[in-house]
């Protein structure tokens, strides 16, 4: 119903697009951006019309008509020179000029014609307007605008998981897929050497599993549920593995393991990286459970990042008329949570990097942290695309013109900033890298979320060359964006 009735409520909601004249006017964080019509780099100018100028410039003009057009309507041959009225030059006004047999000939820059009365009326007419025409002054600087949101994450002790979810963690193919890839890598030519530790394995113990497929010597899954912990050994024992696997119920920071393990592997990431508890845990790991806790090659995934855009969302329209309930939105607070797949929406500038940590760091956040700054200017590519793949999603190939230009409208409405998360695995091997979204933050299939932290009340339309600042602070069980 959400996606069906979106085209029809677009089209009732929606201002036309502007073609020219201002838009609204933005700047956030200290830049202000200026909005002059569609052009893209031309600030707004506002004519400040002084009265009495204007109307002597006026009365000038209609004076100097009535003149040119009387020589007109006379035909006769006159003197007058324009020298120094009209900014009018000719490259021919030295030479003669043939007349009748009776009449001799005249200079062509001291006789004024009717045709050259006609061909100099529009030029002594522009001379002199501007002389008293009113002089464009650069608009006042818009007020900035600024948004912030905060909201609670999802830490280990409340993310419930069922059996639907891990299924769908289980068959995310490139997820999984590359996890297996690295952990062999790893492991190759020393089969039979290393103990690893797999944190958080799940009710199919598919990374404590593989590890011990790759020939690891033993093999540490802890599990924190103890209904979940009871079908990872089952699925260990179907595998054949129950000698080398063992399943410790917990959670990992109140677990204690009986010897130094060489790798530790396991995805515990959340939609937005550090979520899920995941400093503390690996904060812990490095103290107490790691051989080498400083060297990279001791895990899987070496390095972590919460990628971030701004993007344009069509449903937004809908959250501001109706409210995020009516909407079919779950919950009424926080950001929203949103398939990878979902093709509405859509980035207006490349995404950067809100978070970035490594699990070999010594010094990994223990509270809030501030995330460097970001900056993100408005890409007229982007708008471009996203207009066509409007077209196509919420209108299809038979589009009409006035639905073409609501996708215009739709692509240039600034709903709020998206984050997904990014896995190294290794950082020497390109190809084992994990993306929820595909390259250029394209939609793809993935058992992580696009968290969309919703930022205006309603979409505001940006164009082109706009400039957003972005702040990030995540700490261990909060979030806050602010621009």
């Amino acid at each position: 119903f959400f996606r069906t009735s979106l085209p029809s409520f677009l089209h009732l909601c929606m201002p036309a697009p502007p073609t020219c004249g201002p838009m609204r006017p933005l700047a956030i964080a200290s830049h202000e951006a200026y909005y002059g019509g569609w052009d893209a780099g031309v600030p707004i100018r506002q004519a400040k019309h002084r009265g009495p100028w204007t109307t002597l410039a006026g009365l000038a003009t209609a004076a100097l008509c009535l003149v040119l057009l009387l020589c007109v309507r006379a035909g006769a041959s006159t003197t007058t020179s324009l020298a120094g009225l009209v900014p009018f030059t000719s490259t021919v006004a030295s030479q003669p000029m043939v007349t009748s047999a009776n009449q001799a000939s005249q200079p062509m820059s001291r006789v004024l014609r009717r045709r050259d009365a006609l061909f100099l009326a529009p030029t002594a007419t522009a001379a002199a307007f501007s002389l008293f025409r009113p002089k464009p002054v650069l608009a006042a600087p818009p007020p900035e605008l600024q948004y912030s949101l905060s909201w609670i994450t999802e830490n280990v002790q409340s993310t419930d998981f069922d059996l639907e979810n891990y299924g769908s963690m289980r068959d995310d193919e490139d997820r999984t897929g590359k996890f297996y890839k690295a952990i062999e890598r790893r492991m190759k030519g020393k089969e039979g050497k290393l103990v690893v530790l797999d944190v958080g394995t799940g009710p199919f113990a598919l990374l404590a599993i593989a590890a011990a497929r790759a020939g690891a010597k033993k093999v540490y899954a802890i599990e924190a549920t103890p209904e979940i912990a009871v079908q990872a050994r089952k699925a260990i024992d179907e595998a054949g593995f129950s000698k080398v696997i063992e399943v410790l119920v917990g959670y990992s920071t109140e677990i204690t393991l009986p010897e130094k393990v060489d790798l530790l592997v396991g995805e515990i990431i959340g939609s937005v990286a550090s979520e899920e508890s995941v400093y503390g845990t690996i904060r812990d790991a490095q103290a107490r459970f790691m051989k080498e806790p400083s060297n990279p090659k001791s895990y899987i995934p070496q390095r972590v990042q919460t990628l971030v855009a701004p993007v344009s969302w069509p449903f937004h329209y809908m959250v501001a008329a109706e409210g995020r309930e009516a909407a079919g939105l779950a919950s009424g607070e926080g950001p929203i949570r949103l398939n990878c797949r979902e093709e509405t929406v859509a980035l207006m500038a490349d995404a950067q990097t809100l978070e970035d940590f490594a699990y070999s760091d010594p010094n990994l956040p223990q509270g809030h942290w501030e995330a460097p700054p970001l900056s993100f200017q408005v890409s007229g590519k982007r708008i471009s695309e996203n207009t066509r793949r409007y077209i196509d999603v919420l209108f299809g190939a038979g589009a009409s013109v006035n639905e073409k230009d609501v996708a215009s409208s739709v692509a240039t409405g600034f709903s709020g900033m998206a984050m997904w998360p990014k896995l190294i695995l290794d950082e020497e091997d390109a190809d084992l890298v994990v993306d929820a979204r595909g390259p250029g933050g394209a939609p793809q299939k993935s058992h992580w979320q696009t968290v969309l932290a919703l930022m205006p009340d309603k979409p505001l339309p940006l164009r082109p060359g706009a400039t957003i600042e972005v702040r990030g602070t995540p700490a261990p069980k909060s979030i806050r964006v602010h621009m």
